[in-house]
Parts: C-alpha cells; structure tokens; sequence
C-alpha cells in the first residue's frame, strides 16, 4: 500500500505502511494519535451510512459479476488485437479474407456494446470472503455500489 497523507483542519490522517491508519490530532499544542485497522473503518463506514452490510451470498454474487466483467473486458482486448492483426498484418493481395475481417468487426462492435457501460477501473474491492469466519457469521461488507473495481489482467 502507498504512504498517503491528508490533513483536515487539526487532524493529519496517515496511511502506514502496514495497513494501519494514523488519525492525529495537533491542536492547542497537544497532540493526540490513534492507529486503527481497516476493519475499524469499515465498522464506522456501516454505522454512518457511508457502507452499506450485504449477505455472503450478495457479496459472492458480486464478486461473480467483477469476475465476469474482468473476463469480458480480456476478451475485448482479444478481439480488437484479432481485429487489428487481420487489418494489418494478414496478406490480402493472396487471400480473400473480407470474411474473416467483418465477422472480427462484427464481434468487436457486439463486445463493444456489451463493455459500453464499463467505467474505468478504480483500485477497490469487495471485501475478501469471511463467511467461515463465526465472528462476523453471514455478514459481509463491500463498497458502495457505485465504486469501480480492479481488474487483473
């Protein structure tokens, strides 16, 4: 994780290297600091509104989804290279290959239309699977669903 820091008006808040967040607060000439665990966060995240809990059942559904749409976008990038290499580098002085280019256009412009509504992705997670945990026994959390997701390549 990368060493952020921000500052709000008497308050420096501080991601540590380990995970940890640093909230200190330097005011009237104390200061005071406290290191909390992203599960803290998450925990206040919940009790404001700003997170909503889901099942473990909602949370596996959505990792499904960010599943497929990472696979959907890879074959994206297939096609268009597929697309691209068949325009390019194919000998169309020996060969008639109009077939081949339109039917990889075509499948292009559906894979297109599918990937439309795809935002680019931003670095964030569902949370990892925790249903076996008994402390938190069917209950998992994930961002708000507007939030964008890491894809792997």
């Amino acid at each position: 994780m990368t060493n952020y820091t921000d500052t709000i008006p008497h308050l420096n808040i501080e991601v540590l290297a380990g995970g940890l967040i640093r909230l200190e607060n330097e005011s009237m000439g104390d200061s005071y600091a406290v290191d909390i665990h992203l599960i803290q966060l998450r925990h206040i995240a919940e009790k404001v509104g700003l997170v909503r809990k889901m099942s473990a059942s909602e949370a596996d559904a959505m990792r499904t989804v960010i599943e497929l749409r990472r696979r959907l976008l890879a074959l994206k990038d297939r096609i268009d290279h597929l697309g691209e290499y068949l325009a390019l580098h194919s000998d169309h002085r020996h060969a008639d290959l109009s077939y081949e280019t339109n039917y990889a256009t075509a499948t292009a412009d559906i894979c297109d239309a599918y990937c439309a509504d795809f935002e680019p992705p931003l670095q964030s997670q569902v949370t990892p699977d925790n249903a076996s945990d008994e402390s938190n026994a069917g209950n998992v959390t994930a961002p708000l669903p507007a939030a964008q997701f890491e894809l792997e390549a």
